[in-house]
């Protein structure tokens, strides 16, 4: 058992050593494939993707000559561009935001009007529901005749509203 503690003291001192070794020589860790920091970037392991600061802007510390100016403009348009992208998407998603709440109005409206329609024809009667060929009687619902065209409708039991018949919508006899 102290053979073992002596043993994680002895291994952590080496891994410390050789951590304190690496931060006091940086140009060693680039020649050991890691590339210098010089795009404004946040160093991760090389299986991720590098992260970006805000865009890298260089200290002006020389007089400007003929070539600052392009890197001047260079920049600010890709500033610009950033900036036009970020709105792009933002109006993109306030339009899709619009078309989405304006589709949901239409198709409240489309189900208002189908149902006006349907109550209009059956007389101000509500539909029955179909029952299918084969299919038994559920409980709680009674089969009823259709005196004009004989097709089978479900009712329910308890209910005192009247029913139109659900294919030619003429009124039931319960």
């Amino acid at each position: 058992m102290f053979g073992g503690i002596i043993w994680i003291i002895v291994v952590a001192w080496i891994c410390y050593r050789i951590y304190k070794q690496r931060m006091e020589n940086p140009s060693e860790n680039n020649q050991r494939g890691q590339l210098p920091n010089t795009q404004g970037q946040i160093q991760t392991s090389r299986m991720q993707r590098p992260m970006y600061k805000s865009p890298f802007v260089q200290p002006q510390a020389k007089p400007q000559t003929k070539q600052a100016p392009q890197v001047k403009a260079q920049t600010k348009q890709t500033a610009q561009s950033r900036t036009n992208n970020k709105e792009e998407q933002e109006s993109t998603l306030a339009y899709l935001e619009e078309k989405a709440r304006q589709d949901a109005i239409e198709h409240e409206m489309e189900k208002r009007e189908e149902a006006r329609r349907l109550y209009e024809n059956s007389g101000g009667l509500r539909p029955a529901q179909r029952l299918y060929e084969g299919d038994s009687v559920p409980g709680g619902c009674k089969c009823v005749v259709c005196g004009y065209c004989a097709a089978e409708n479900l009712v329910p039991v308890s209910s005192r509203e009247r029913f139109s018949c659900y294919f030619c919508r003429e009124r039931l006899d319960t």
